[in-house]
């Protein structure tokens, strides 16, 4: 029979509590460490579903005709027409109105020089998207499309419905009108063509944008794709121009 000291057996004691307490530590670690993984595998996908398809087309045909029923910025006569597919929740739509949109309004759309015609693409994964698209176009029955548009996308916060609620009342909007065009879902099926024509043209993500010389039927121009920074379509402009 084997004697062990006092000494022996309390050192023995500590190490099997500093075993103990580093397995927990590093089980702790690895926890975090895959949480970490997990959250970003989630973005990379999010990211990658809203911005960043394999082969977006380069050129692209659209119609145009009936253009009187389209939601459009600048002058009818103006020479390029840019027509824009957009989705009131994503952060990628978000960034391109803060930033280049801007500028490609001041130097292109008030000067009279681009017409820009915007479409809805309310992707799956925002679901308050397709609420928001028909909210600004009910504001637009009452002549504030754009300011319910630009409202929402320089709103950080999702377009939730208390949102859009609180959007319209500080845009005065005339509220049992608004309210009674959101739940009949007024615009719901011209949202759906919108939607439909994306598809056909294989434009499945958000924002993407068709630049083109002008036309009353159809027109047929560049693809750009995402967030693009203004110098972009500043090249893309000027080059459809000449």
């Amino acid at each position: 029979m084997i004697s062990l000291s006092k000494t022996t057996v309390a050192t023995v004691a500590l190490l099997g509590i500093a075993v103990v307490a580093f397995t927990l530590t590093d089980l702790v670690r690895i926890e975090r460490r895959l949480n970490r993984q997990d959250a970003e595998l989630a973005r990379l996908r999010v990211a990658g579903t809203a911005a960043a398809p394999d082969a977006p087309p380069a050129i692209a045909t659209i119609s145009v005709s009936g253009r009187d029923g389209l939601h459009a910025l600048g002058r009818a006569d103006a020479p390029i027409t840019v027509v824009e597919f957009t989705d009131l929740e994503c952060p990628y739509c978000r960034q391109f109105h803060t930033t280049a949109f801007v500028e490609i309004k001041k130097r292109y759309i008030d000067a009279g020089v681009v017409q820009w015609i915007t479409r809805d693409l309310p992707l799956d994964i925002h679901p308050h998207a397709r609420k928001a698209a028909e909210a600004a176009r009910c504001a637009g029955d009452q002549g504030k499309f754009w300011e319910m548009r630009h409202a929402l996308l320089d709103n950080a916060n999702p377009p939730t419905l208390e949102l859009i609620v609180k959007t319209a009342d500080a845009l005065s909007l005339e509220t049992k009108a608004f309210t009674g065009c959101l739940d009949t879902g007024k615009y719901q099926a011209a949202i759906d063509r919108d939607i439909a024509e994306a598809t056909m043209l294989g434009v499945t993500h958000t924002p993407t944008f068709v630049v083109a010389r002008s036309g009353t039927d159809r027109i047929s121009g560049v693809v750009l794709l995402g967030a693009q920074p203004f110098a972009r379509f500043q090249v893309a402009i000027d080059s459809v121009r000449k």
